[in-house]
């Protein structure tokens, strides 16, 4: 197998799966990047190269995400503060505030 180009930009498209395993790739040398991941897990690349893995939380545009991609453990929308689950993004129903309680 080979790294595959994109025939539209003559660039090597960021995202190859090579050998059963997936990875970014530098885009003007087609070069590999870091980590490998399976072909099943959903993921893109950035510009830089980095394999980003879409979690939940990145999947969705409401909740804040934490920088490995699990939810923020404290989240405040529309002026309500509260707290979460990291991993799953469900509210802890007893930990609910607004500005007004700050008060």
């Amino acid at each position: 197998e080979t790294v595959q180009c994109d025939p539209d930009t003559g660039l090597f498209l960021p995202k190859q799966c090579l050998q059963g395993s997936c990875y970014c790739v530098e885009v003007n040398s087609g070069v590999l990047g870091g980590r490998p991941e399976s072909p099943e897990v959903e993921f893109y690349c950035e510009n830089s190269g980095e394999l980003v893995v879409l979690t939940p939380c990145r999947k969705q545009d409401v909740l804040e995400c934490g920088g490995n991609g699990e939810f923020a453990a404290q989240q405040v929308v529309q002026g309500v503060y509260f707290c979460v689950f990291s991993d799953s993004g469900e509210t802890i129903q007893d930990k609910k505030s607004t500005t007004d309680d700050l008060e």
